[in-house]
């Protein structure tokens, strides 16, 4: 059984788990499912990167403990460098950073602008997906904008942390702002242009990467058929997993499976 330690960071007040070596680490985001307490294929890729010596830990940003309902989705990174540095004080030098859903985001967005330096060696992005055209439920940019501006209609009547009607949104509790935030075209964490065909970002990160796919992905836009193509073309590397649903419930040995074969090869 996997040890786990709960690790805590003063400032920004944010809570994690840890457990392995600590020279080489893994660090991996959550999506907007849950947490490492719900979305257990966090806790269970950890067994891939302890054969190959990595230590893991999963961790949260800021106003996601209870989900994505008081998400800004602009202080991502500087959250994310806060826990590499809480981890390299305990000794680890190389870093392999692993996000699902949003957590995959958030990811991708720190890379692009280089928030982390060089201490980056490989990325592994789990269901990244094409973030304002989920939750406008359209690939459409018309109907993305339309959704937006009314979110900030019933933001400037009820404030930014009000809960979003369902007839918005129902698959989970966010709040009017974080929904702003993701519907913002060419905002901070619309890095997965899968809408239009542009997943540039992906290859753009600059290390080795992963991207691993459900083929039933409820998130998908388009059809994660034809994402795999797009994020191939780009250069990063590719699975998917025929049948798994966005958290891989049920797949988890597949995704374990392409994670080792990824990581047999870094260096």
């Amino acid at each position: 059984m996997t040890n786990w330690h709960v690790e805590r960071l003063a400032e920004p007040a944010l809570q994690g788990l840890s457990t392995g070596t600590v020279d080489r680490r893994a660090m991996h985001l959550h999506g907007s499912w849950g947490n490492f307490y719900e979305n257990t294929i966090a806790l269970d890729t950890q067994a891939p990167y302890s054969r190959h010596g990595y230590g893991f830990a999963a961790v949260n940003t800021r106003g996601h403990d209870a989900g994505t309902i008081s998400e800004d989705l602009s202080d991502t990174s500087s959250d994310i460098s806060a826990w590499m540095d809480h981890f390299d004080a305990q000794g680890t030098d190389r870093w392999v950073l692993q996000g699902h859903s949003l957590g995959a985001l958030k990811i991708i967005r720190g890379m692009l602008d280089h928030a982390f330096g060089n201490r980056v060696s490989a990325v592994v992005l789990l269901s990244p997906f094409d973030l304002p055209a989920f939750y406008a439920g359209s690939g459409d940019a018309g109907a993305i904008e339309a959704k937006k501006t009314h979110v900030e209609q019933l933001m400037a009547k009820r404030g930014a942390n009000v809960a979003v009607p369902e007839d918005i949104f129902s698959t989970w509790p966010v709040s009017l702002g974080t929904i702003r935030s993701a519907l913002s075209i060419g905002g901070p964490l619309d890095v997965f242009r899968s809408r239009d065909g542009d997943v540039n970002s992906v290859g753009n990160v600059g290390v080795p990467t992963l991207v691993v796919l459900g083929g039933a992905d409820f998130a998908a836009t388009p059809d994660n058929h034809r994402v795999a193509d797009l994020v191939e073309k780009v250069g990063a590397e590719v699975t998917l997993v025929e049948g798994a649903p966005h958290n891989f419930a049920g797949f988890e040995v597949q995704v374990n499976a392409a994670i080792a074969q990824f990581l047999a090869k870094l260096a």
